[in-house]
């Protein structure tokens, strides 16, 4: 999944430092430097952002350094996390990939770390890691031995609240967390939850043997971590609802427009309860039927199958991508606004555009598609949102083709 890092700071030559530093790390990611407040208050975070904030000041000591490096290790941390994460569809396949984030989340958001997901109404612990096997054990012995009502209370107030907090041990008097710290014989704790719009998964959990040894950068992560984790549980929880109906399309691998009609209800549904944005992307291939009589439905559906690639790698995990039949595709954009999926329409056009969706038939950069956008509106009917963006993709054909049309009234 292609992710952009944006960095921002309050000096142009720090940053520009620390692009080239993650460049070298992260090359399949787009890394730029904000370019002023103005750009960060705009971000869309539907698309992926990593937004890396650098403190004020040149990092010139050996501690502003640390700070650094620790940055950028917990940059690739979570990417590779979301990576992984975004690979994983099904229940089984998820629990594995939160086994192998928990192993190497150790040492970075934490010494030790602690996933708990609620069964029953209850919290229990699924998956941990910490930097060395011997201070788990030992961890996980004064679990054990530790009223089980403390760690609910402990970590139930930060599910409840829904905000990641902080806690050290000395202050246990001063909240739940800080308390379950203190019984467990660390210094310092941080704990994130794991939840959704409309569903509480569980809480991340981590601990320090030393004073501060969490701190608000290490927050921060476990914060991002545990709603990359969220969308994933998300995803799979809706995946495993459908997963005895034929929902993927047998050429593409994209849901198909069974599914869609289903998905659709859904989220229209659920934007108008939570008055929540959610937008559509129609599309299809310009000429398309040129392309079959041309070059031969061999390679038309070559192309529809590189094509749907691409719209897979342009989205969230949270999106949807359907092909609704023949060359015509549709993309649900949960919590995103008409500007929004404008945004990601020109992100995947140009990106179609600049991509040989039929390799050894020479037409690489000669394939394009139009697209239509429509949003969500409080009371608009699924069907209405839909037409919509028909209505927009037939306008964006009847002007120049391979452009992105707005629905507006």
């Amino acid at each position: 999944m292609t992710r952009t890092i944006l960095i921002t700071g309050p000096t142009r030559t720090d940053c520009l430092r620390i692009r080239d530093v993650l460049r070298r790390r992260f090359k399949n990611s787009v890394i730029r430097v904000a370019d002023g407040s103005a750009e960060l208050a705009n971000v869309p975070d539907r698309e992926g952002i990593l937004v890396v904030s650098m403190a004020r000041g040149s990092p010139a000591t050996a501690t502003e350094s640390n700070d650094l490096e620790t940055r950028i290790r917990g940059t690739e941390f979570l990417l590779e996390a979301t990576r992984t994460l975004a690979s994983a569809q099904t229940a089984d396949s998820i629990n594995q990939a939160l086994d192998e984030v928990a192993s190497r989340s150790a040492g970075v958001v934490g010494e030790a770390v602690f996933f708990f997901f609620v069964e029953n109404g209850e919290l229990r612990l699924k998956h941990s890691g910490a930097a060395m096997p011997e201070q788990l054990i030992d961890l996980l012995k004064r679990m054990v031995n530790l009223d089980a009502q403390a760690i609910r209370t402990g970590l139930r107030s930060v599910l409840d609240k829904g905000e990641p907090a902080l806690a050290a041990a000395t202050d246990a008097a001063d909240s739940e967390l800080a308390a379950l710290a203190a019984r467990l014989d660390v210094k310092s704790a941080a704990a994130a939850p794991i939840r959704s719009v409309d569903h509480a998964h569980g809480v991340l959990f981590t601990v320090s043997s030393v004073p501060n040894g969490v701190d608000k950068t290490h927050i921060a992560l476990l914060g991002e971590l545990a709603g990359t984790i969220a969308q994933a549980l998300d995803n799979a929880r809706v995946v495993a609802e459908l997963e005895e109906k034929a929902y993927t399309d047998g050429l593409t691998g994209v849901y198909n427009a069974r599914f869609f009609g289903a998905i659709l209800a859904r989220e229209v549904a659920r934007a108008e309860r939570h008055r929540l944005p959610l937008s559509m992307l129609m599309l299809d291939v310009d000429d398309f039927k040129v392309i079959n009589d041309q070059q031969g439905h061999a390679a038309g559906n070559e192309v529809l199958r590189n094509l749907a690639r691409v719209l897979q790698l342009s989205i969230r995990m949270t999106d949807f991508v359907f092909r609704c039949g023949g060359d015509e595709f549709v993309i649900l954009l949960p919590d995103t606004d008409l500007n929004g999926a404008y945004r990601v329409g020109e992100h995947i056009r140009t990106r179609i555009e600049t991509t040989d969706l039929a390799p050894g038939t020479g037409l690489g950069g000669k394939i394009t598609v139009s697209i239509g956008a429509s949003e969500y509106e409080p009371g608009l009917r699924a069907d209405l949102l839909t037409q919509r963006a028909d209505q927009a993709l037939y306008k964006a054909k009847k002007a120049l083709k391979n452009k992105v049309e707005l629905y507006r009234r």
